[in-house]
């Protein structure tokens, strides 16, 4: 009923009263569209009595006249009164205009005719009444005007009053029953549509209050690692001995390892919000799952696993998002090692060429505890986690699985568990990708080094609060030459930045900064420079929502928190060939 009625809320209708203008114009396109097709059943069926048992063409002729003029008035009343047409005053006007032509139209037809029997018309003019009425008082001066006009034309004509009269209240109490019936009608759907509309306000606030915290919570806890981070890379760099690179190493494992944890976090935040979106590229889906593997063979040679990949001689080339496929294999071969006692873990990849597309297929299978049939059943969902007798106790957050997933379908493919207790699991992952041209430009990169903008020494203004994490980045960029200026704030960015005498490469923007923050530094410095330099964000907030308003007001790049060296230096050398390739 609600789609023949046509109820759909206008996100601009928020008030009660413009709710209910709005659902009573469409339960009065309702009632009218239904009242067009009686009015046509009748006329149609009074067009063959006139034809077929009276005989009479010009009563024929007058029944077709009458028919299209009532359905016209009934069809231009079902579309003026329409979603769009209907939310003003005029409403009422057009309501009392109707009426007062389908009376009009009455009162001529009895007056040619002057036929008893045709009152019945002057009688129908009040269920209209009754269809349109906006309010209770001008139904009751509609019909009564109507009452009135009837009795007095059927009197003038000599017609039988009690007659009348009888058929005029019969009609006049399925008015009433019409009015009165849809009144409550009105009123229920009005409540059920402001709950509906207050509802979906309170879970739209909630969810995004839940995507603040966790993007707060993200940023306070990767701020602080870039410190930890940082500084450990630094100490390694110094110069330390056997002993202490074996506490470094601890250290740097299990602050990655909290690391891992926030970003699974923010990345089924992002995935729950839907603000997850793939970036395919040309990539060697080769080079790439072996580069993951690589990545985790010192954590399967420390737990004394055999650690194997299989995958094909030639490279194997497809339009697919690197980053999210590398983190779905790391998350599966990850999960493999951390659940296997004895034995090990391998790695399988397989290609398929079919026309225009790759069919990757990855295979993950561990010699491990393996996974009940009832584990099985929910192993994809959030939180969850299996814990056979006997196998270790595995950290994690149990979102690793379900992060995989989906993003997997997000990629249209699947991801499926093959497992038995005690001898082990085989997690298969099939996605299918466009087949991409070899990058051989790129790869002739790596054979012979070519100047490039990073090998200039940059000027690099840097606007960052926290003081150990202005330690880190002036000593680690200016390791690598550049010429490093740090401020405190986004004022004194604003100032450095526009100054004439200096020209700067590239800035650095942290975002929450006192006195000014980053977005505003970075419109200020836009502003008012002559030559703006690049401006790259600097922070922990990298929710698509965040990423994308830092773009739009004109910064170049976002680098996340805590700081990567490779990634910063790849950004920022993306970011300035392009620039040199506008110029």
């Amino acid at each position: 009923m609600r789609q023949a009625m046509d109820l759909d809320v206008d996100e601009r209708i928020r008030s009660p009263d413009a709710l209910a203008r709005h659902l009573k114009s469409s339960t009065n396109r309702y009632t009218l569209r239904m009242w067009i097709i009686a009015m046509l059943v009748w006329y149609c069926f009074r067009l063959i009595v006139d034809l077929a048992v009276v005989s009479d063409l010009n009563e024929s002729i007058g029944t077709l006249l009458s028919a299209a003029l009532t359905v016209a008035i009934l069809f231009v009343t079902w579309w003026t009164l329409g979603p769009r047409r209907a939310q003003g005053k005029h409403i009422y006007a057009v309501a009392v205009l109707i009426v007062i032509i389908a009376l009009s139209n009455a009162v001529f037809y009895v007056w040619t005719s002057s036929n008893v029997n045709d009152t019945y018309r002057l009688a129908s003019v009040l269920l209209i009444a009754g269809i349109i009425a906006q309010q209770f008082r001008y139904w009751l001066i509609m019909v009564a005007i109507i009452f009135t006009i009837s009795v007095a034309l059927s009197a003038r004509l000599g017609f039988d009053l009690g007659y009348v009269i009888q058929l005029m209240v019969m009609h006049l109490i399925m008015s009433a029953l019409i009015y009165l019936t849809r009144e409550p009608l009105l009123s229920m759907l009005v409540s059920q549509s402001m709950s509906l509309v207050d509802r979906a306000e309170e879970v739209e606030a909630t969810r995004a209050a839940q995507e603040r915290f966790v993007a707060n919570c993200t940023h306070e806890l990767r701020t602080p690692m870039t410190g930890v981070l940082g500084v450990m890379d630094l100490l390694r760099a110094s110069g330390v001995n056997e002993e202490q690179t074996r506490l470094l190493d601890i250290a740097d494992s299990s602050a990655k390892q909290m690391l891992g944890v926030v970003n699974e976090i923010l990345t089924f935040s992002k995935i729950h919000a839907g603000e997850v979106k793939m970036k395919p590229q040309p990539v060697d889906l080769v080079a790439l799952s072996t580069d993951a593997w690589r990545s985790l063979q010192p954590m399967a040679e420390s737990e004394e696993l055999f650690f194997r990949l299989s995958a094909p001689d030639e490279p194997c080339w497809a339009n697919a998002d690197s980053k999210r496929i590398r983190e779905i294999i790391l998350n599966l071969l990850g999960n493999a090692i951390k659940y296997t006692q004895s034995g090990g873990v391998e790695l399988v990849l397989s290609a398929d060429l079919v026309g225009d597309e790759v069919i990757a297929v990855w295979r993950v299978s561990d010699t491990g505890s393996g996974i009940s049939q009832d584990d099985l059943e929910r192993i994809f969902e959030p939180f969850s986690r299996h814990a056979e007798s006997g196998s270790k106790n595995v950290p994690g957050t149990g979102l690793g699985l379900t992060i995989a997933q989906q993003l997997t379908e997000s990629m249209g493919g699947t991801l499926t568990v093959d497992s038995q207790v005690d001898m082990g699991s085989t997690f298969t992952l099939t996605i299918p990708f466009k087949r991409a041209v070899p990058e051989q430009e790129k790869a002739l990169d790596y054979g012979e080094e070519q100047p490039g903008v990073l090998d200039q020494p940059l000027s690099v203004l840097v606007a960052e609060d926290n003081a150990l994490n202005k330690m880190l980045i002036e000593q680690m960029l200016g390791n690598i030459g550049w010429k490093i200026k740090v401020v405190a704030n986004g004022q004194l960015a604003v100032e450095e930045a526009t100054r004439t005498d200096i020209a700067y490469d590239l800035v650095l923007l942290d975002i929450q900064m006192p006195v000014l923050d980053g977005v505003s530094a970075a419109k200020a410095i836009l502003e008012q420079a002559e030559s703006p330099p690049v401006l790259v964000a600097f922070t922990a907030n990298t929710l698509p929502a965040d990423v994308q308003s830092y773009l739009d007001v004109g910064m170049s790049a976002v680098v996340g928190k805590p700081l990567q060296l490779d990634e910063l230096l790849e950004t920022v050398s993306s970011v300035l060939e392009a620039r040199q390739g506008r110029s």
